[in-house]
């Protein structure tokens, strides 16, 4: 049984929208809609190609869209539907114990746990092809998506589940991708001393524990924000993904 996280996760309804208060286009996601609608049910989700180039699990490309594909955010952009993505249409008896593709290999190479999985898809503009796929394990709980004219950001709050909470930043015109992992004080995954086996290339950077601010994500002036829906927020940079002016209950 897949462990549950106290996070609801929701389709999402693109909204377009433009900042007063930024020089570029801010293009928002919203957690009301259905999720996009795969046409293939029967063909692998990516080639084996793809997948190398991606960093993708054999065995979770080879699965068809209509498995693989769960949005819980999606954005319309010219490029084609950015959406972060889990893995909970798969179903149990493909993943026993949590573990899809060969539990004997190397973790987030040779298989993953699909309770600690999540990813973010450049989709054709129907949402029924995979471009490309951002991995982002340890990104399992609702992740937010803020698409400006140069970027693709996401935000996801970690739970009593995935503790980790992390920021991510696509380059639209390169599709690399940082992220910045803020490990939670108890029980991250980037605890010393680490795993073997954990997902930490060199666009991951470790940051320091940070409080629960990673709920809301948005555009303010020249910085993004990030939030708990209170009053516990800070800015963060929109090329490093630094955070500063940080305002939480304990500091």
């Amino acid at each position: 049984m897949r462990r549950p996280t106290p996070v609801a996760l929701a389709a999402c309804l693109v909204v377009a929208a433009v900042s007063a208060c930024a020089s570029h286009q801010v293009v928002r996601s919203q957690d009301v809609a259905t999720n996009p609608a795969p046409e293939s049910v029967t063909t692998s989700s990516q080639s084996a190609h793809d997948a190398v180039r991606d960093g993708v699990v054999p065995a979770l490309a080879a699965l068809p869209l209509s498995e693989r594909l769960d949005a819980s955010a999606a954005v319309d952009t010219a490029e084609g539907r950015w959406v972060f993505s889990t893995p909970d249409q798969i179903p149990a008896e493909a993943a026993p114990n949590c573990a899809l593709g060969n539990p004997l290999g190397t973790r987030w190479r040779d298989f993953l746990c699909i309770d600690e999985y999540g990813e973010i898809l450049l989709m054709n503009a129907d949402g029924t092809r995979i471009v490309r796929a951002f991995p982002l394990p340890y990104a399992h709980t609702t992740t937010h998506l803020v698409v400006t004219d140069k970027a693709v950001y996401c935000a996801s709050q970690g739970d009593g589940g995935v503790p980790d909470s992390l920021l991510c930043r696509i380059d639209r015109a390169t599709l690399t991708m940082l992220v910045r992992v803020f490990p939670w004080q108890t029980d991250s995954a980037f605890a010393s001393p680490q795993s073997p086996d954990l997902y930490a290339p060199a666009t991951w950077v470790l940051d320091q524990p940070t409080g629960p601010i990673f709920s809301t994500l948005a555009v303010s002036g020249d910085h993004l924000r990030i939030g708990d829906g209170g009053g516990n927020r800070a800015d963060v940079d929109p090329q490093t993904l630094q955070l500063s002016n940080v305002q939480t209950s304990t500091s």
